[in-house]
Order: structure tokens, then sequence, then C-alpha cells
């Protein structure tokens, strides 16, 4: 995620309530507002740090998918790209209903927000799910003669720094067409499976968006420029090794998310940190958290090969590697490997 969120404001924004819609039907509708609620300050800072934070902690580079029947490319081009601004009340009626048809029975209730903000001379559109905590009764209040919800209100009843985010999407206006503006995602609710999840309801039912690139390739791209890193830029063997180590099991872990930050954090020496962020900024790589998907790298990962100039290899597996081999540097450039295992068999390869 390329872009400085700290230059976002906030301008406007319109609050519905979306309850659980049952799988059978029936249930309660959709409250929806027919003005934007009055803002302060406080509320302005409010939403503009939940998508900052949001984002920022794991946000998604998306575009508009031209194969999905979602109505929400063609209303956000209408606000954002061609500057319809009076229609911002329809549109997010229409954004609340899309998002209540499209959910299941397993997806919870929710506030849905929709707030017109900037990026200084950029124009801009977010749209969250925030929690709706259960047993909070939520009433709206009429301003000029329409009804909305008093955020006033709604943040003295559930509002908090611990309310839960569930969906952030942010759309940017680069030009008047929907290949060029840029879209940033981040879903809480993805569960066990995450790319399918984000894909299939968030991404693509609901916003009519995809992953600009795929998980295999991301994650490729990631593993090879961070290899690159690590050869070109570490001067030491012994750390080259260690890192390279630290890399192939995180990469290869059970879980489904990768974070280069974190990556960067627990492994690397500290002066290394940030130079790391740099250089995968130079290949357009992000230190956000990311779906990782190991499809196109796996056979890389289950071994590690040091190769000396003599011609002596040491080939292992990574997650034994750091427990059994020893590297250490030694003056003139020279590197000391030290094996502690069983001799399992001794022959000629060819």
């Amino acid at each position: 995620m390329n872009i400085d969120l700290g230059r976002l404001s906030v301008e406007k924004v319109i609050v519905h309530d979306i309850p659980a819609r049952p799988v059978r039907g029936g249930g309660q509708l959709p409250s929806l507002s027919e003005v934007e609620s009055p803002l302060t300050q406080v509320l302005k800072n409010y939403f503009r740090e939940r998508i900052i934070k949001t984002l920022t902690t794991a946000g998604y580079d998306v575009c508009f998918d031209e194969t999905s029947p979602s109505p929400l490319p063609t209303l956000i081009l209408d606000n954002i790209g061609l500057g319809h601004t009076n229609l911002f009340v329809l549109m997010s009626q229409k954004i609340a209903q899309h998002l209540y048809d499209s959910q299941t029975g397993v997806n919870p209730a929710g506030l849905l927000c929709v707030a017109e903000v900037s990026l200084v001379t950029e124009r801009c559109l977010a749209i969250l799910k925030l929690e709706r905590e259960a047993g909070v009764r939520l009433e709206q209040t009429v301003v000029g003669g329409k009804t909305t919800f008093n955020l006033e209100h709604l943040r003295e009843l559930m509002l908090t720094d611990k309310t839960r985010v569930f969906k952030v999407g942010l759309f940017i206006q680069k030009g008047r067409e929907l290949k060029t503006i840029e879209g940033y995602v981040s879903d809480n609710q993805r569960g066990y499976h995450p790319t399918t999840e984000v894909a299939d309801f968030f991404l693509k039912r609901f916003l009519g968006c995809k992953l600009r690139e795929e998980p295999q390739i991301y994650t490729k791209r990631l593993f090879l420029t961070t290899e690159a890193f690590i050869h070109e830029q570490v001067k030491e063997p012994e750390v080259k090794a260690r890192y390279e180590i630290a890399l192939l099991s995180e990469l290869g872990s059970q879980s489904n998310t990768f974070s280069p930050r974190r990556f960067a954090e627990q492994h690397l020496r500290l002066e290394d940190r940030q130079p790391y962020i740099e250089w995968l900024s130079q290949s357009q790589i992000q230190p956000q958290q990311f779906d990782k998907d190991i499809g196109l790298i796996e056979t890389h990962l289950k071994r590690i090969e040091l190769n000396f100039e003599s011609g002596i290899s040491v080939l292992g597996n990574p997650n034994t590697f750091d427990e059994h081999v020893k590297v250490k540097d030694l003056d003139g450039g020279l590197t000391r490997v030290e094996i502690e295992d069983h001799i399992k068999t001794v022959q000629g390869k060819k």
C-alpha cells in the first residue's frame, strides 16, 4: 500500500444499521439514514484513525473486477470519479442495501459507515463495517426533517477505541475511469480460509473488486526480493544463513499470512530492518501483512543449501538446519561450518 494515509481527512459520514440476514428470509430490515450525520472534529478524528489503523495493519491493494455484477464500482466511480457529490446519500443507501443483500446467515449485524474523505487534492470514498454490539438499541434522530443516526449518541453507546472494525474499503480518485481508481481493503472477518473468503464475499460479491496481484505471485515476489536483499545487502555469511533459515521457516509455516514488517522485527538486526523495508518498497512490496500462497515456491522452502568456493555444499531441511549446523565468520573472509549429527551414509553422488 504505497500511499501516505497520514494526509487523510474525513469530510462527511453517513451511517446505516445493517442487521443480520437470516438464511430462510424474514428478520429485521436495514435502517437507512436519509441524510449524513452531523460531525464534530472528535468524530472526524475517530473515523480517520479507524481507517488508518485498519488499513495499515492489514491492507490489500485491489482493483475493480469488470466481470463482477456488483453495483459498487459504478456507484463509487460516479461519486469520486465523475464528482456527482449530490448523490452521496442515495449512493450510500444503495451500498447499504447491497451489503444486506450480499450477506448470508454467517455475517453478523453491523454499522455500515460511508465516508467522503480526501488525501490533499485527491477525492476518496471510504466504506467501513463496524461491530454492532448485541443488546444496544439504536435510535435514529431527525435532522432537517430527515432521519439519521446521531454519532455523538452512538459514540457514547458503542463507538470506542475497542470497537472492532470488521471491514474497510478505501477508494482514491486518480482519474475518471474505473481502472484509474486505486483501492485498498482490509477484512477482519476472514476466518480460516482468508483468500477465498475475502475474494468471494467482501471483495467480489460486495465491492466488485479483486486482488491487484494474486497471492501466489505476490508471495513469490516477496520471497525472491527478500533473498536478493540477504544475498546482496548482508555481508556476513553467518547472518546470511540465519536470515535465510528464518525466511524459509516463516514462509513454510502453517500460518495463512506473512508480515514483512513483523519478519524484520523478529529476525533481522536493528540496522538491517529499515533497509529491508525500503528494499521491498523498491519492488512495490509493502510491509503490511498479506495472505500468503506458497504454491509457486513450495519446493524452494524444503531445503537450504550452503555453497562454498571450493565446491563443497551443505544441504539440509531448514527446520533442523539451525539445530545441527553452526556457521561462524572467521578472519580473512573465511567461514567455519560445524555439523553435529549422526552420519547416516557415506557415498559418491552423481
